[in-house]
């Protein structure tokens, strides 16, 4: 939907802020909203599908990655796969301390610790 709605924009800035905890559980088929937990395969390939679309659309996609108990390998890796194929940002937190996170900026193919 922030694609949609982006994609409509005439800015040079266009971007989306996804804050996350791990793999996503949510997506939609058509005007068919899907809420599966367990994630599913599914859901991850339309998620992917939305990212490769903000990518040639010119809209960067940033994830904010929350860390938590139940965190997995998964989820890190999910997140990288996103960003990369958005050609956006991975944010981690770095353990209670919110104002410190590692900014992993795939545009410039660099990586800087904020804060």
């Amino acid at each position: 939907l922030s694609r949609q709605h982006l994609a409509r924009q005439d800015t040079p800035n266009r971007q989306v802020i996804l804050t996350t905890d791990g793999l996503p559980t949510a997506h939609l088929e058509g005007t068919q909203l899907y809420l599966l937990y367990p994630p599913h395969r599914r859901t991850e390939e339309a998620t992917m599908r939305e990212a490769e679309l903000c990518r040639r659309e010119g809209i960067t996609v940033n994830v904010f990655l929350l860390s938590g108990w139940s965190q997995s390998r998964a989820d890190i890796q999910f997140a990288y796969r996103l960003a990369e194929a958005a050609r956006g940002r991975v944010f981690f937190t770095a353990g209670k301390d919110l104002e410190r996170f590692v900014v992993w900026d795939y545009q410039a193919r660099r990586r800087s610790v904020i804060g």
